[in-house]
């Protein structure tokens, strides 16, 4: 008899642990332990971290206290040099400063926008980030122009000069800058200019210029 009840024992055993498979299944499916972690605790996925793409990036909010150098909305502000032409567009239900370079290139400079004295004040001895938010104008016969920033903090010295190539999709133009711990002694300014040919009569847009500290470094 012991044949039997062997046989017996085993199939028993077999639908114990059927049975206890079939039902751990039907735990998993029911609690959704298959699914991502984002998915099944209703979390929404974390934003992309921000690029160097200042006030039109997209991602996570950017908290820091920025100060606006210069907005969309204050072309007058830009000094102009030579045959350049700056002037408030439309672009897209979006105000932007149009910037043309001249066909032939100026010495000294092409565009000039002034930084109040306050501002250098406020960040004497401390570094700096400056966002230029600009993109290139469709239709200028180049797709990306290649310029150059440089700038003038007065008695604080410059920031050497920064070159960069502006793409047709909103972008932005981010470095930062040490200020000694000393009175700027007066206004600074920000100078603009076009390098190579691409700036031969290229057209790029500017939508801002800001400042914050620069709390990483």
């Amino acid at each position: 008899m012991r044949g039997p009840t062997r046989i017996y024992s085993w199939i028993l055993s077999a639908a114990v642990l059927i049975a206890a498979g079939v039902i751990a299944v039907w735990w998993i499916q029911e609690n959704d332990l298959l699914s991502p972690v984002a998915e099944r605790d209703g979390a929404t996925a974390n934003p992309p971290g921000v690029t160097a793409s200042g006030p039109a990036a997209t991602g996570r909010v950017d908290e820091r206290d920025w100060i606006s150098i210069l907005d969309a909305a204050q072309a007058d502000r830009v000094v102009v040099n030579g045959a350049n032409s700056a002037r408030l567009i439309d672009f897209g239900g979006d105000p932007l400063i149009e910037l043309t370079f001249a066909t032939e290139r100026v010495d000294g400079g092409d565009f000039f926008i002034e930084v109040d004295e306050a501002v250098l004040s406020r960040f004497a001895g401390q570094s700096v980030l400056l966002d230029f938010a600009m993109q290139g104008v469709s239709g200028n016969g180049a797709e990306d122009v290649s310029l150059s920033v440089e700038c003038d903090f007065a008695s604080m010295g410059d920031c050497g000069r920064k070159r960069y190539t502006v793409p047709l999709q909103p972008a932005s133009m981010v470095f930062s800058v040490a200020l000694p711990n000393i009175n700027p002694g007066g206004p600074g300014r920000f100078r603009i200019s076009g390098v190579g040919p691409s700036a031969q009569g290229g057209v790029i847009g500017l939508s801002g210029i800001r400042l914050t500290g620069d709390t990483q470094q």
